[in-house]
This record gives structure tokens, sequence and C-alpha cells, in this order.
């Protein structure tokens, strides 16, 4: 009978031993999720530094993914960030009273690299465009042309855009009011010529060539 209660005992001191050891190797499910509430750590550095260890095992400690468990809790604080994928590192909403939560606000500003503001660039300066000339083809004999050129441009400088040089005979200006031609030549001298300048721009006029030229002026 001794003998059969010894066996007993040993055994139960085995089970017991035993289940001791599956115990501490294998937290069971409920200090798990303990280990999940920020109430189980004393402060936020303590709640910080479980994260470090178990990022991935402790997730909920940190439950807006900004890097930091626990900020509400009191401290001494923890500002260094835990990285893991999904963690987007942020400055803490401003609330006062929350000690740790303004100690991390704190760091988070001293590190924070400022953006680099844009550059302007400055408006690019138009570029005057050059001025737009016209050619008008002219054959042998007199020719009906409207001179682009702005009033008071003089004969000499029509003439000096007629090509080929020497090609231009004379120009005629036909004056309603009179009801005669007014002309310039190249060869005959200034007295003669009584049709020294343009009257106004779109003057209707006669260039006689004796070849085939072009007289280039503005753009009408």
């Amino acid at each position: 009978m001794f003998q059969r209660l010894k066996n007993i005992s040993t055994g139960f001191m085995m089970a017991l031993l035993v289940l001791t050891i599956w115990v501490q190797r294998y937290p069971s499910p409920v200090t798990a999720v303990q280990a999940q509430s920020c109430a189980s750590f004393p402060s936020q550095a303590a709640a910080q530094a479980a994260y470090r260890a178990n990022p991935t095992g402790l997730t909920g400690l940190d439950r807006d993914n900004d890097g930091y468990a626990c900020e509400e809790n009191a401290p001494p604080c923890d500002p260094t960030p835990v990285l893991r994928p999904g963690v987007v590192v942020e400055t803490p909403p401003d609330i006062t009273g929350i000690a740790c939560r303004e100690e991390i606000r704190t760091a988070r500003a001293a590190t924070a690299v400022p953006t680099a503001s844009a550059t302007p660039v400055p408006a690019a300066t138009p570029t005057p465009s050059a001025a737009v000339a016209r050619q008008d083809s002219l054959t042998i004999g007199c020719n009906n042309v409207v001179l682009t050129s702005p009033a008071g441009t003089s004969m000499t400088s029509v003439a000096a855009n007629i090509m080929p040089a020497g090609a231009l005979s004379a120009i005629f200006k036909y004056v309603n009011e009179t009801g005669r031609f007014t002309a310039y030549s190249p060869a005959a001298p200034d007295f003669v010529n009584d049709y020294a300048a343009i009257q106004a721009r779109f003057e209707p006029v006669f260039i006689c060539m004796t070849a085939p030229g072009t007289l280039t002026q503005p753009a009408a």
C-alpha cells in the first residue's frame, strides 16, 4: 500500500513539473492578449521597448500605425519610432495633457526634415518677332501693285527693295484729284520726280520693269 501511494505521489510530481515547464515555454492565449494592451505596461517607454522587441507580434500597441506604442501611457517616454512594414511615421496630434505624446511631438519636430520650397521659375521674356516681309513678283512692263510700307516712306527706299537692281524703270501713281499721274524714276533727276514718298499705306501704284523681278515690302 505504501509503495502504491509513493508511486502516485511521484507521478503527480512529474505531471506538475511537466505542466510548469509547458506554461513557462508556451504562454497562455490570455497572456498574449494581455501583452497587446497598453494597460499591461507601466510606462510608454516600457511599451515601446516591448513593441521594438516584437514589432509584428505587438502591433496592437500601435493602433494608429505611426511607430509609437501606447502614446497615452505615463512617462518615461521613448520618442524613437519603431519601423516596420505598414508604419507611417508621423508627428502625433497635439493633445494637451498627454505627456509622452507631447514629448514625441517635440522630438519629431527637432528631427523633421524641412520640405524644400520650389524655386519660382521666372517667366520667359517674349522675344520680339522679326518684321514679316512679303515679296511681290514683277513682270516686264507695268505692274499694278499695292505698297504696304507706311506713309512717308521715300520712293528711293521702295526702289531699293526692287530686284534685280537696275530693272526698275519708273513708279507711277494716279492722283484722282488732278486726274494725272505722278512719277518716280531712279534715272531721272530729283526735280523731275514729283512722286517722292508714299502718301498713305496701301497705296496703289504701277511699277514698270525692264526685266522680271520682285518687290520686298512689309506684309499687309
